[in-house]
């Protein structure tokens, strides 16, 4: 019979501690599992969105800094 080492785990500091990302479409698919992601590593996150509401409860579940509704494609 073997016996393997025990492996500790190795402490790291979060990947994007102090840093601040903005994410373009954060209330939903790709980019609220991205801002999920980010605020896991460290970031202070910035969501945008189309959608007021999901753009509201998408920035409650990760706890964004701040967050902006509007279209990037919609004509001025």
């Amino acid at each position: 019979m073997s016996t393997a080492p025990s492996v500790s785990p190795s402490r790291r500091d979060p990947a994007l501690l102090g840093q601040t990302v903005v994410i373009i479409g954060g209330s939903a698919g790709i980019g609220l599992a991205t801002a999920r992601h980010a605020r896991a590593e460290g970031a202070g996150v910035i969501l945008t969105g189309r959608n007021p509401g999901r753009l509201r409860s998408a920035a409650t579940d990760v706890g964004a800094v701040s967050t902006a509704a509007f279209d990037a494609n919609a004509p001025e």
